[in-house]
């Protein structure tokens, strides 16, 4: 029998996760202190794509707030910006505090691992039930928006990118589904595309049921696909013929987000289309994918923050956990 792994509220109105100007709030005060060059200051090192480091950041960030220091960015592959001098991903993103490295104390400086901030939760909200949520679920959302802000000149740059790519008009009734196949069949089932079809079904209904406009309510609901496979997107078109939507600049051999070789974008270009696919998913009005990628929890973390959809649904076409692979 084939399950449904669905988490949604029953709401009329766009709503994020509760709590979160007080999480907000808490990130802000303690990655900004009065003095740097006292406070112990912590980084990772870590290789993976764009979401794996966002998320592991966002656990040392957990272990700072803990631990009375501060999180840094560290060093990326993927940011080699022409007008950046650091390669971090502050380079995109509003910086995490107001210290800088020429304000802290080298003496200070504390490495973690990837498993000794896995699971951390900082102490001030471990022992709030946030049903439906698991804490873990609830805190890691927060980490990602604290730390996945634009900073103006980004926001600016891919404003003119999105005019030189690939423009989609997303209507109401449109689900977003991510496939992701390539190299992840070592971290996690790779369903066919037919799985992710019926999903969108469901999450069309449920959207039409509880909250979209009367107008907007249709079984002839679109897609808008993010995928690294080419075969998915042939099957995709077979179903759905002209309610298919993907952005064709970021089909290449590897999805835009993991790079590769093979891949003929740049790494800020790749970033960059990463960002455009990101952009058009979270207008959508439901969600289907597996998070045991960590770009599907990537969208699934933003739509129920900085989005506004916390009462949209997000269909788990596969097996879910809360661990990273």
């Amino acid at each position: 029998m084939q399950l449904y792994f669905l988490f949604f509220i029953f709401s009329n109105c766009k709503e994020s996760l509760p709590f979160t100007a007080e999480a907000q709030e808490l990130i802000h005060r303690s990655q900004h202190p009065a003095n740097c060059s006292n406070v112990n200051w912590v980084t990772i090192g870590h290789v993976g794509g764009i979401g794996s480091e966002i998320h592991v950041t966002g656990a040392v960030l957990s272990w700072a707030i803990n631990n009375h220091a501060i999180m840094m960015w560290s060093n990326t592959g993927w940011m080699s910006h022409p007008n950046c001098s650091m390669h971090t991903f502050e380079c995109i993103f509003l910086p995490a505090t107001n210290c800088t490295l020429d304000s802290l104390d080298p003496k200070k400086h504390i490495w973690v691992g990837a498993i000794d901030v896995k699971y951390v939760i900082p102490h001030q909200f471990s022992q709030i039930d946030f049903s439906p949520f698991t804490t873990l679920y609830w805190w890691r959302a927060q980490s990602t928006l604290y730390l996945t802000r634009f900073n103006e000149r980004f926001e600016r740059e891919m404003e003119e990118f999105r005019k030189k790519s690939t423009q989609l008009t997303i209507h109401c009734n449109t689900i977003c589904v991510y496939v992701r196949h390539g190299a992840k069949a070592s971290e996690m089932e790779l369903l066919p595309w037919s799985r992710f079809y019926h999903s969108a079904h469901v999450a069309s209904e449920i959207s039409s049921l509880w909250n979209l406009p009367i107008n907007c309510r249709s079984r002839n609901f679109t897609v808008f696909l993010m995928t690294d496979d080419k075969n998915v997107i042939n099957d995709a078109k077979k179903d759905l013929g002209e309610r298919l939507l993907f952005v064709e600049d970021s089909v290449n051999n590897k999805l835009p987000h993991e790079g590769g070789e093979d891949n003929p974008l740049t790494r800020m270009e790749n970033v960059k289309m990463s960002m455009l696919n990101l952009h058009y998913c979270l207008k959508c009005d439901g969600f289907v994918s597996q998070r045991a990628a960590n770009f599907a929890r990537l969208v699934d973390e933003l739509r129920i923050t900085s989005a506004g959809k916390l009462n949209t649904p997000f269909i788990e076409a596969g097996e879910y956990s809360f661990s990273w692979k």
